[in-house]
């Protein structure tokens, strides 16, 4: 049985399961504190009141958490730079 990883980059429009994920498109992305984990910034239209989101990206499950939502872009992008 091998690995499944899966990659994501700048420009990606996330499936998500239905929820605030689905359909977000992912703004930019660098590399996590754990390798097997990126940070996300993503606009997503399916929250209505805070449509930009920072999450962890598990490269593995292609499972997001650790959302951190907010109403404009520029308080989401100094939360993407600030973590890790």
């Amino acid at each position: 049985m091998s690995d499944v990883v899966v990659v994501i980059k700048t420009g990606t429009i996330l499936e998500g399961d239905g929820g605030v994920s689905r359909h977000a498109q992912v703004l930019q992305c660098k590399p996590g504190l754990h390798p097997n984990y990126d940070v996300v910034l993503c606009y997503a239209p399916a929250s209505t009141y805070h449509p930009y989101v920072t999450w962890d990206y598990n490269h593995s499950t292609g499972g997001l958490s650790t959302g951190h939502y907010f109403d404009n872009l520029v308080e989401a992008a100094k939360d993407f730079e600030s973590r890790r």
